[in-house]
């Protein structure tokens, strides 16, 4: 008799049971939606739930990309993946997945998703230290600009960066962003206000 216990992985349960652990059938890699040659952009997963939490309380990355900083509970980070995995926001949240090893390093979306005058925002965090610089958060962005320009249909698609974070302002630029605009010192950090840059990537410009 098997007997499986609630709350856990069947699947899992069973490889374990009938020594399948190592057997095709069962590692299969991630679901992924786009694929590159570094990077795959899948859907948020439940099981990786405490890594998107330990990248969401990693204040260093949040003065990156966020202006609020506070601690998220593991409660807190279940009903943030239950909003956006139920699909009925107006956003598109995919797992950024490295080609290498099939593991998370971060996320990237499509936010105030506007069919209708054909706009959205991005955004993009590589949450994981020891990827960064690697590419990585380029070619998810360009994953991702590919979807939005030929296959939604999109026209026009912004972002917001710090001025501060040259990296990623460089990165942008690469991946056929530019600046059309500021809010002027809005952001504090480090002692200091810093401009907010507006990006956009038009679908007439993107190759």
């Amino acid at each position: 008799m098997c007997i499986l216990w609630e709350g856990t992985d069947h699947l899992a349960q069973l490889s374990t049971i009938y020594g399948l652990a190592d057997s095709p059938l069962v590692r299969q890699p991630p679901v992924s939606n786009m694929t590159g040659s570094l990077v795959s952009l899948g859907p948020l997963r439940r099981e990786w739930l405490s890594i998107y939490q330990h990248w969401l309380n990693d204040f260093e990355m949040l003065k990156l990309i966020d202006r609020r900083f506070r601690p998220h509970s593991a409660e807190w980070i279940t009903q943030w993946y239950e909003r956006h995995a139920s699909g009925t926001l107006d956003s598109l949240i995919f797992t950024i997945i490295a080609n290498d090893g099939g593991r998370p390093v971060g996320n990237i979306a499509l936010q105030d998703l506007d069919l209708r005058n054909r706009t959205a925002e991005l955004g993009v965090y590589i949450g994981d230290a020891s990827s960064r610089g690697r590419g990585f958060g380029a070619e998810a962005t360009t994953l991702l600009l590919t979807f939005a320009f030929k296959v939604l249909g999109l026209q026009n698609v912004m972002l917001r960066v710090y001025e501060y974070n040259t990296a990623a302002i460089r990165m942008y630029e690469k991946v056929g962003f530019h600046e059309f605009g500021r809010r002027t010192q809005c952001q504090f950090m480090d002692g200091r206000f810093w401009d907010v840059v507006l990006m956009e990537s038009m679908a007439s410009d993107f190759r």
